[in-house]
This record gives structure tokens, sequence and C-alpha cells, in this order.
């Protein structure tokens, strides 16, 4: 059994690498493997000079997902061979030598359904007992750097104060492209739905800020042509013009204005983490297919959403309808399930955590 588990990066988006690590915390913890991220040159996001005095790209954004066991922990045999031979994004995973286990898995490989937590990536949202479990370990682990934190307090202290906020997470550019084969992709991004389900909420909240994450100038404006001054946005860098989709180091599809310049990516990287936080403080999420949205969900289980990419009636009927009854006796269901399923193990990992903590490097 190895001592450190080592997620490494796939050429994916930041959110994606994000929610990957989420996933495989329990593999880690459950094999009493110190979970330790490194992700370099095999993302878009990795600057060779390093960026806010980390060269590591997790910890470009985070603090060590365990205090004290960043990536200065491993040693440079293990940093070259990651550099070299980069793990396969669909295999298990490596090991190293005795100590070190290698894994740049999802987390969704069939052979990892009991090792990992099941996130969903395609048209699907997380259920509400993935959501409550996922966020604790987001409490425990996912921990924004003080930098960024400072940031978000900063904008809403001058943006929020005390009105509703509606949330809106707008993910078109590369998803959208003719270049994406995936189905799920498809038609993910269509303004109107937004529209609709805004219409609904400012009626209920007329008084609501939208705060508005994007990776798409378009996106922005069409949603400030109906509410003007009503739109906020945190975010400077998103798509402006010209192609819309570009290639990763290894030629995974990406965003085409993060694609074509580390320093833009990394930059981009820490504004997206700024949207997150600042959806978090939201009272209502709308958005389509996306792992930033996605993840919000999971750290923010009691927050409703409504996902415009599943836009039947039905569907807006029940997210909208998501009103405190309904969500209360919803959570409460899912609060005896976690329970029973997770509180032991969540408290062995608590337990296994101080052991590392009190033990020396």
């Amino acid at each position: 059994m190895s001592k450190y588990f080592i997620m490494c990066e796939r050429d994916a988006g930041l959110f994606s690498l994000i929610q990957q690590v989420i996933a495989n915390l329990p593999r880690a913890l459950n094999n009493n493997a110190i979970p330790v991220v490194f992700f370099g040159r095999h993302c878009c996001y990795w600057i060779p000079n390093g960026y806010q005095g980390r060269n590591n790209v997790w910890e470009y954004y985070f603090e060590p997902v365990v205090n004290g066991y960043g990536s200065t922990v491993l040693p440079e045999e293990v940093i070259r061979h990651v550099k070299k031979r980069p793990i396969a994004p669909d295999s298990f995973g490596e090991r190293f030598d005795d100590e070190y286990y290698l894994s740049s898995n999802f987390g969704d490989h069939s052979g990892l359904r009991k090792q990992c937590l099941q996130i969903p990536f395609k048209w699907g949202d997380p259920d509400p007992w993935l959501r409550r479990v996922c966020s604790r370990l987001i409490k425990m682990f996912i921990r924004p750097r003080g930098y960024l934190q400072k940031r978000v307090a900063d904008y809403a202290k001058a943006h929020f104060a005390d009105k509703p906020i509606i949330g809106l997470h707008i993910r078109g550019t590369d998803a959208i492209s003719s270049a994406e084969p995936r189905l799920f992709r498809k038609n993910s991004l269509v303004i109107e739905r937004y529209l609709k389900c805004l219409a609904v909420e400012k009626q209920k909240m007329p008084d609501a800020c939208i705060f508005v994450a994007t990776d798409s100038v378009d996106s922005l404006q069409a949603i400030e042509e109906v509410y003007g001054d009503e739109v906020i946005s945190s975010s400077t860098i998103m798509h402006r013009e010209g192609s819309a989709a570009g290639t990763g180091p290894t030629g995974g599809l990406m965003p085409s204005y993060i694609a074509t310049s580390p320093e833009i990516a990394a930059e981009n990287g820490a504004e997206a983490v700024v949207d997150y936080l600042l959806l978090q403080r939201c009272d209502i999420l709308i958005h389509n297919g996306a792992s930033l949205a996605r993840t919000v969900l999971l750290s923010q289980p009691d927050m409703p959403h409504i996902n415009t990419h599943r836009p039947s009636l039905k569907m807006l009927t029940s997210s909208i309808s998501l009103t405190p009854y309904s969500l209360r006796r919803m959570l409460q269901k899912c609060d005896e399930r976690v329970t029973r399923k997770q509180k032991i193990r969540l408290d062995y990992w608590q337990d296994f955590l101080e052991s590392i903590n009190n033990s020396s490097l």
C-alpha cells in the first residue's frame, strides 16, 4: 500500500480537474494514502516560471489538500517521471514505487465505481446525496488561497450588498463549437432559455442583482441588453472574437482565448475560481452543462438551481418549485443517507488526517 496518492493533470478545464480531485479523495483516504495534487505541463494553465509564487497548477489557486503535504514533498525523480511520461487518463493509474502511486483518472473508470465518487459531467446534475457528501470534502480539502479569497471578499463588499443575487453561469466557446464531437455538449447554450428562467426568478425577487459568470462577451452582453445595470460580472478574460475552440498541450479541446497563452490561461483560472466562490453566495444558480456550475452545486448542497440544458417543461417546473418544504424534506432524507452510508468513513478520514498532522514530515 502506497504512502502517497499523487493526482496528476489531464488536458482538461480547471473545474474538471478540481472535480477529479474531489472524486478521487475517497480513493486515496480509504487506502490510508496521503493525497497530493500535482498538476503540471500537460494542462494549459501551467506556466514554466510559475504563478503567484507556486510551480504546481493546483497550488496556483488552492492550498495543498492536506496541510504540509504539497508538491514540495515529492522527490525529484517522481516529478521527472510525471513530466516525461504522463499518466494515461483512461487508466487506473500506476505505482511508481512502494511509496508513490500516480493517477490522472477523473474517477469515472468502470473499475473505480466503488472507490471514487461518481460526479456527473454529461446531461445530469449531482443528486442531493452526492452534493451533501462532496460539500463536506470540499470544506475539508478544497481551500482557495488567501489572495483569491480577498478578491472575492472585496468584490462582494462592493457589489453584492444586502440584495438577493441571481447567479448565472453561461458556458459556451469550445463546448458549443463545431469542433466539439460529444453529443451532450450540442445545443448546450441557448440564451433564450436563460432569459425565460431569469424572468421567472425576477418576478419572485424583483430587487435581485444578476451576477453573470461566463466565458464569452456575447453571452454577457445578451443578458445586459435585457437587464442593463442590474447585471454585474467580475471576469475580464473572456472570448471576444475569432474561433471559439482551441487545443491544449496534448490536443484536448479548450477555449481558444486561453489555449493560445499559458499566462492568460493561468490568470483566467484565477478569475474562474473567483466566479465559483461568488456564485456560492447567490440565492439561486441558473446554468447549463459545465463543471464550474456543478462544482458550485457540490459545494452548496442547499442551493436551488435550474439547468437550462434540460429545458423540458417538467424540468423547469420541478427546478423552479424546489421551494422550502420539498427542498428541506429532500435534504433531510439525504442527511439520513449520508449518516448511514458515509458518516463513519468521514469520521475515519478526519482521524486519519489528524494522525498525519501529528506526525513529522
